[in-house]
């Protein structure tokens, strides 16, 4: 088990506050399953971090790398894989906090939204513009499919990855990686409809 004394706990206090980490086990359970977890042997993470930023999560990310803690993404826990599972210990990187709809573009019928909204916040914000998005299925949030690649598709009715137009990701070791439109500064507004990047 982690502990608030361990010197990854503090330095990752130092980056998302107090508020936002915790090395007690009733806080942490919580985020140690999904959707199959009970038909498989039970994990327990050390930690759980709920990051508020992408420059939180990169320094966590950072953090975790020197000192060699494994890190384990978390939207909803809806996955039906396993993968949210702390086999190694390490922490819970819950991305729940960073629920925000940045943008919702009326002309491109585009949303630029953050990990952790909900695919009912998305729809609620939406509407208010007369817009729809497509059925996601599969969960309550967009982070998790969209980062498992598990949009579906197709005939099954879900929204294709060719839907998402632009994606920013924190590599492994910290960097962000954009994809599409935003990997060129400016381009997702001079052309937001290009993916290829």
């Amino acid at each position: 088990m982690g502990s608030v004394n361990d010197a990854f706990y503090k330095e990752a206090r130092k980056i998302v506050g107090d508020e936002n980490i915790t090395a007690e086990k009733e806080d942490i359970i919580v985020y140690c399953r999904d959707e199959v977890s009970q038909a498989l042997k039970s994990y327990m993470a050390d930690y759980a971090i709920l990051p508020e930023s992408t420059e939180q999560v990169q320094e966590i990310v950072k953090l975790a790398n020197k000192h060699q803690v494994a890190l384990y993404p978390y939207s909803y826990g809806t996955n039906l894989s396993g993968g949210t599972s702390p086999r190694k210990g390490g922490a819970m990187m819950v991305m729940r906090k960073m629920n925000q709809i940045l943008e919702i573009n009326e002309e491109t019928k585009t949303a630029t939204i953050e990990s952790g909204v909900t695919w009912s916040k998305l729809i609620f914000e939406a509407q208010k513009v007369g817009l729809e998005p497509l059925p996601l299925g599969g969960g309550p949030h967009s982070g998790g499919p969209i980062g498992n690649y598990s949009l579906g598709g197709g005939p099954t009715g879900a929204i294709d990855l060719n839907e998402v137009v632009a994606l920013e990701v924190v590599l492994g070791n910290g960097e962000v990686l954009r994809t599409g439109s935003m990997a060129f500064q400016g381009h997702e507004k001079i052309n937001p409809y290009f993916r290829i990047a």
